[in-house]
């Protein structure tokens, strides 16, 4: 069964043209589970190019579904898998950064409140 990819219209800057933007990531990981090897290379083509701009927080919850992909001998697009993965990594990894960052500020911030 193939999911469908939950889209809605915006309006493009260029003369009022409609362009279509993902607002969840749930339908392209749902391709990522169907049995046939097409969907799922569709899936992980459209999480590389489209949803990773905007959906990446949840791409990251199906993590360890695309790194089996990559790990599996007889996947054929074992790279994109890949990819897509160190894509994933990559954002959480800049996240996890600057979320360390605001803590450490906040920090620094409330003791020179205190004194």
């Amino acid at each position: 069964m193939a999911a469908a990819v939950l889209t809605t219209p915006k309006t493009s800057s260029r003369r009022g043209e409609s362009a279509k933007s993902t607002t969840s990531a749930a339908g392209i990981l749902a391709l990522l589970e169907e049995p046939q090897d097409v969907l799922k290379v569709h899936g992980l083509r459209m999480l590389n190019d489209y949803a990773m701009r905007t959906s990446w927080h949840e791409v990251a919850s199906a993590i360890e579904i695309i790194e089996g992909m990559h790990e599996d001998e007889f996947f054929s697009h074992r790279d994109l898998a890949a990819l897509v993965a160190s894509k994933v990594r990559s954002f959480s990894f800049r996240s996890y950064c600057e979320r360390e960052r605001v803590k450490l500020r906040s920090v620094i911030f409330f003791m020179c409140v205190k004194r």
